[in-house]
């Protein structure tokens, strides 16, 4: 768990590979421990008054090493990109995908699931994953922030990024019954999108019903290496004392 003291940039690692960042500038990966630990006792002795640049070297440094961290177990790395929630306070500059081409860059063994289509920088995002082996879209909350959006960004992805790298649905909620009606409504954009290309002559039926079985499951369970994990799991079980 990455704890920063910075109340300008706050990366969060949860158990597993999630990580809530907003990219609202350009990260650096050349910081080294010594420039971060004096950033840290500046930020610690002045508080708020710290200089931003103190903050921002302490959250890069962090995140720098969390991706080493993900790597190193084989755990992709999830980041918020795009849309704000709430109201009021949203940058748009700051919200880009693209932000993080530096660090997308700098950890090419560490694999990073982009959410929400970096909505409304959809295209950007699209042009990420298919540019960078080590990028996966992820469309949670996308269709609760705009399903037509999300529909018109399923089928540029199809034409443009390989479908393994796409998952197409997360609530991102909170309720359960809240996470269900979304699917619901992702189920039914999902089937619209799809006739459409259908219906353009671009997929036939089956090659519909392939994609839409890979983006639902497929994807998620390789990316994430979901047998790989159990079995470890399970190997930590009947040997504790394992390393």
């Amino acid at each position: 768990v990455i704890r920063p003291a910075s109340n300008t940039f706050r990366p969060t690692i949860k158990p597993g590979t999630a990580c809530r960042i907003c990219p609202g500038r350009i990260f650096s990966s050349t910081i080294c421990r010594a420039d971060a630990n004096r950033a840290l006792q500046s930020v610690l002795v002045r508080h708020e008054d710290a200089d931003e640049e103190d903050h921002l070297c302490i959250g890069d440094y962090c995140l720098a090493r969390g991706a080493e961290i993900c790597a190193r177990h084989n755990l992709p790395m999830k980041i918020h990109t795009g849309y704000y929630a709430g109201n009021g306070c949203m940058p748009v500059d700051y919200i880009r995908p693209g932000n993080l081409c530096p660090l997308l860059a700098a950890f090419p063994d560490t694999r990073f699931v982009l959410m929400h289509i970096g909505y409304p920088y959809g295209e950007e995002l699209i042009a990420l994953a298919k540019h960078y082996r080590n990028v996966f879209s992820d469309l949670c909350w996308a269709w609760s922030i705009n399903p037509h959006a999300g529909g018109v960004f399923v089928r540029s992805y199809l034409h443009a990024a390989p479908v393994n790298k796409r998952f197409i649905f997360g609530g991102d909620i909170n309720w359960t019954t809240s996470a269900y009606a979304y699917s619901i409504q992702m189920r039914d954009w999902l089937t619209a999108t799809l006739e459409a290309e259908i219906a353009d002559g671009r997929l036939t039926e089956p090659q519909a019903m392939v994609i839409a079985t890979r983006v639902s499951r497929e994807n998620q369970l390789d990316c994430f290496d979901v047998a790989g994990t159990m079995a470890t799991i399970d190997k930590e079980i009947e040997e504790p004392n394992h390393v």
